[in-house]
């Protein structure tokens, strides 16, 4: 590509040419062993004219690539050089002294050809209007004559039809983006203008044969010019620059200011001050009063280097620096900023600076020189933006500090890591087992085969957090699990709320421990699943970009955990996994790091439910991406089991098959009839049986797929559970 051989030319050669560029503009010569008059760019290409050899070099290395003989058996001088708008042709002008034998070829790069075109006397340059080809020249061999605007014919019979007359010796045209036309001209006994003709005034002369052609009274004039022109070019924005040569001064390469009528309507941006120097043919890529890297004026002249000439371009950021995710007892680092920061065409040191830190009670951040400290504070995530100042020019990087507690004590670690997985894989419950088990805890799974697809829980340790999209749902943010370093595991959850699309609500996912058994669970620690993180940072066709187009939109993404114990909810407990409600914009985060949780509010359990909701809410219910991810759950390891004598009583039950399909049986050791009562995740009871015998069979077949609460009555004792239904 382009920026790399112009950033190679930059790094190694520094600002050096045989123009001065004037205030913000700097210039640079290229290939500069070489010098050449005509020439044109086509994405990393370069096609110039020297020595009678058409000469192709790679922008990027600079590397020669191919040489082409000018057409055999002719002798002529080069007068233009144009490729073609897919790159598949380069025209060619060619004149002759005295304009006895001048013509137009198009080379093959690939091959090599030349084919002729047409003949037109003293013909200059060429530019492509949609499908039609026009020239400036004079078709006549009488110097005399006032130069015109051509439409080529190239049938062979070299009837070219006039377009524009222009008046004065020959000069070079641009055609913009917006189909507009530009002309400077070059007389030398009268003065001179730059001029454009609308899309809409071409349009009609080339569409109508008999509509005879345009002037430059047609034309709405830009500036007056203080002599001629060699030639013009309009960029991607429609910036205009043009070149003035004038035997008795320093000859200019200019920009149209954007003021048009009477009066000299131009900027310098640089100056050929060689006696000697002619200025020839103007080339343009993007926009060059861009600071963005990558836009290019290129200007040549006779007997020197192609010159590429740019707005001082910003410094760039080469690398993103990662986030950063450490426990609060974790000690200060000290980071080198110098390698992930450049200026393409400056070589001064880096300054650097913060600008942002959006929670200081979380990280502290400081910067000396080039390297930045960072001390972690206490548990949570704050934004950081670090300034690199380069010549009076900026660029910012933005990442964010996480910081968490470290759990000490005698727990129950759910950490998924009893899970075989292959690298970079995951476990979706496509093997219909309904189920998986971390620790003391139990997760369902609800997989349908028909659609390929699940919801509930699934276990993973993808690390993409790049890939935006339903294709990466299983990867987290972090690209990693909760504190890879410390416990040699890569496997975190993966949870998916799915939406009952004929309620607009959420289902709640849930977590229950083994039959019979409650426990407190202290917490565990989430983040975002890259889908969804991607998804809340730049929106896509279903959902919005959080902040919405000015930023100010106070969105949120949150987490609600409830308790549950006998069928009776705790909590919530809320999270937010993005917050974009704060008054400061530079505060508004996507959680990116691992972050704790507490749930010691909820008390004694015997399950848990995980819910989410959102700001970007749709008829359907919540349009964001409903996955979250989790790691490290720690559960007391004290119990208060119903197996256990309590005031409850003792009893033993078995529930099977679970998960069910269709039916369901309680086997319990009671020759007493109990109460059987099932409710769903929203505490409504659907299921009441007070004359409940012993493994008798309760049809389930009609409730949705879903995890359920049973519980058991028979005579004092009671025990309470979940099942699962797919």
């Amino acid at each position: 590509m382009l920026l790399g051989f112009l950033l190679t030319i930059s790094g190694v050669m520094g600002q050096s040419s045989f123009l001065n560029p004037i205030g913000k503009y700097k210039a640079n010569d290229l290939m500069a062993s070489l010098t050449f008059a005509y020439f044109d760019v086509h994405d990393s290409l370069a096609y110039a004219t020297g020595d009678n050899l058409i000469y192709c070099f790679h922008l990027e290395s600079g590397e020669l690539i191919q040489t082409y003989s000018t057409p055999s058996d002719y002798q002529a001088f080069s007068s233009f050089l144009t490729v073609s708008p897919d790159g598949s042709e380069v025209w060619a002008g060619f004149t002759t002294t005295g304009n006895t034998d001048d013509r137009i070829y198009t080379l093959d790069p690939v091959s090599g050809t030349w084919t002729l075109k047409a003949t037109l006397a003293a013909n200059f340059d060429l530019e492509f209007f949609d499908n039609q080809i026009l020239v400036s020249g004079l078709n006549s061999q009488n110097w005399g004559d006032p130069n015109f605007i051509f439409l080529l014919d190239i049938s062979g019979n070299n009837n070219h039809r006039k377009i524009i007359e222009t008046g004065g010796n020959p000069a070079g045209f641009s055609v913009s983006v917006s189909r507009n036309l530009f002309y400077g001209t070059s007389f030398f006994s009268q003065d001179n203008a730059l001029y454009r003709w609308s899309s809409q005034q071409l349009d009609e002369i080339i569409g109508n044969a008999g509509t005879g052609f345009l002037t430059l009274n047609d034309a709405e004039k830009l500036s007056d010019l203080p002599a001629g022109t060699y030639d013009c070019v309009a960029d991607d924005e429609e910036n205009v620059a043009f070149n003035i040569n004038d035997f008795s001064s320093d000859k200019i390469l200019a920009k149209w200011n954007g003021t048009s009528g009477n009066g000299l309507n131009f900027d310098t941006i640089a100056l050929a001050p060689g006696g000697s120097d002619w200025l020839t043919m103007l080339k343009v890529t993007g926009n060059f009063e861009s600071h963005e890297y990558g836009n290019h004026l290129f200007a040549a002249s006779f007997g020197r280097p192609l010159a590429e000439v740019h707005s001082d371009y910003l410094p760039i950021l080469v690398h993103a620096i990662s986030d950063f995710n450490k426990p609060e007892s974790a000690p200060a680092i000290v980071y080198n900023l110098n390698p992930h920061f450049s200026d393409p065409d400056d070589n001064e040191p880096f300054s650097y600076e913060v600008i942002v830190n959006s929670n200081p009670e979380i990280a502290q951040v400081s910067v000396l020189e080039n390297e930045m400290s960072l001390g972690f504070l206490s548990a949570g995530q704050t934004n950081i933006t670090i300034r690199a100042i380069s010549a009076g020019q900026t660029v910012d990087a933005s990442f964010v500090v996480g910081v968490y507690p470290q759990i000490v004590g005698d727990y129950e670690v759910s950490d998924f890591e009893n899970l075989s997985l292959e690298p970079n894989s995951f476990w979706n419950g496509s093997d219909l087992s309904g189920l998986f088990s971390s620790g003391i805890l139990n997760f369902p799974n609800f997989y349908n085969p028909s659609w390929a697809s699940w919801s509930g829980w699934a276990y993973s340790n993808m690390a993409d957090d790049s890939t935006a999209g339903y294709l990466n749902q299983y990867s987290s943010i972090t690209a990693r699990g909760f504190d890879v370093d410390a416990s040699q595991g890569s496997n975190y959850a993966v949870g998916f709320v799915p939406i009952d699309f004929v309620t607009a609500e959420n289902t709640p996912i849930p977590v229950y421990f083994n039959q019979g058994e409650s426990h407190q669970v202290k917490g565990l620690y989430v983040t975002n699943s890259t889908y969804t993180a991607l998804t809340l940072k730049y929106g896509d066709d279903f959902t919005k970009k959080f902040g919405g187009i000015t930023g100010n939109d106070p969105d949120y993404f949150k987490l609600l955990v409830h308790g549950y114990l006998n069928g009776t909810a705790t909590g919530p407990v809320e999270f937010f996994l993005a917050d974009y409600r704060f008054e400061d914009n530079s505060k508004d985060y996507i959680i990116k790091t691992w972050q704790w949780v507490d749930l010691n509010s909820l008390g004694m359990i015997d399950s848990l439910t995980f819910n989410l909701s959102s700001s970007d809410v749709g008829v359907y219910g919540m349009n964001t991406p409903g996955y979250f991810c989790a790691d490290h759950i720690y559960v007391s390891p004290e119990t208060a089991s119903m197996d256990d004598p309590s005031p409850y009583g003792v009893l033993n039950v078995e529930i099977y098959p679970n998960p069910a399909i269709d039916f369901i049986r309680v086997n319990f050791n009671s020759r007493e009839n109990s109460i059987i009562q099932i409710f769903d995740f929203s505490g409504r009871m659907i299921f009441n049986n007070e004359n409940y015998q012993s493994d008798e069979f309760i049809d389930v077949s009609e409730y949705d797929p879903g995890y359920y609460v049973i519980k058991i009555q028979s005579g004092i004792s009671v025990f309470t559970s979940g099942i699962i239904k797919n």
